[in-house]
């Protein structure tokens, strides 16, 4: 679990993944959280990762997903994810999304900065990169 002032970043397990296949309410109802109408904008992701076996060693890896969570409001305002350990040179990525009721908040630079601050606590992280 990664905390940032506003933010819990949640890693994501594969319950988390069946359940929100299943329904954004159950979801919502097992991590006892809102889910926003605007989220997630790719859910197909989400489908993707189900339906390869490997993606799940990732996500319960250091170098998985996670749920940014708004800790006083309780609501699931997005989630990013690392795309794999670090490589040869050291680098990580990271991608990431907000539900667009929470745009324009500095949630993403919250959530974002919780993660390199996580990924720079390893000492084979040399570098961070986002696109």
């Amino acid at each position: 679990m990664i905390h940032t002032p506003n933010l819990q970043l949640l890693p994501i397990e594969r319950v988390h993944i069946e359940a929100l296949l299943r329904s954004k309410s159950e979801l919502a109802a097992l991590l006892q959280v809102t889910v926003p109408d605007g989220w997630p904008h790719f859910p197909e992701a989400f489908s993707l990762i189900a339906n390869e076996s490997h993606a799940y060693t990732l996500l319960e890896a250091d170098w998985g997903g996670y749920f940014f969570l708004h800790r006083k409001d309780r609501v699931l305002v997005g989630h990013g994810a690392f795309k794999g350990p670090p490589d040869d040179s050291g680098t990580v990525e990271i991608g990431y999304e907000i539900a667009s009721e929470f745009w324009n908040r500095g949630l993403a630079t919250e959530a974002a900065q919780g993660m390199i601050d996580y990924a720079f606590s390893h000492q084979e992280v040399r570098a961070v990169i986002a696109h």
